[in-house]
């Protein structure tokens, strides 16, 4: 055993896959399972293929080094868009240095471009000032459905009567 290794073994799953580690914390921490969960997710490629994030939830179990289960949870991972690719989609250009502003025609004037959408959800609309792409963020609040992410992004050309 490595002298950075504890006699701890982490155990992630998900339905697409399983990998095993040492742990090096003694005694093991949340923190450190979790930073497992997020490093082993980045390993991976979750996004579709219209550059949609999502949530994956991680099966974890800690064994001792009996193989002796000691510990199990789950954990919840949030992927975000690849935002290269969903600007390219809308027709905009990725290499643009967005400078987003507040759509000040969505909301009110003391929030301009926030709506409120229901019970915990808001969507934000911004626009860039550079290209005029619309960028809108819909963030679903705790009220989420499971598997549901945080936030979910699109971005959009301007209308005609929008870019006049």
């Amino acid at each position: 055993m490595d002298d950075n290794e504890t006699g701890y073994a982490l155990t992630l799953r998900h339905e697409d896959g399983e990998t095993t580690s040492n742990l090096r914390d003694d005694p093991y921490t949340m923190r450190e399972i979790e930073s497992e969960c997020v490093e082993w997710t980045e390993q991976g490629d979750w996004r579709t293929e219209d550059g949609d994030g999502c949530e994956v939830e991680i099966e974890w179990v800690v064994t001792d080094e009996d193989g002796d289960e000691v510990d199990s949870g789950t954990h919840t991972v949030q992927i975000p868009h690849n935002e290269k690719i969903k600007v390219t989609l809308a027709g905009g250009d990725h290499r643009c240095f967005h400078e987003w502003e507040r759509d000040d025609r969505v909301g009110c004037a003391e929030n301009p471009g926030v709506m409120g959408l229901s019970g915990t959800a808001i969507s934000v609309t911004d626009i860039c000032s550079e290209c005029n792409l619309v960028r809108s963020t819909r963030h679903n609040g705790s009220q989420r459905n499971p598997g549901q992410p945080e936030t979910e992004v699109s971005y959009t050309q301007p209308s005609a009567e929008e870019s006049v």
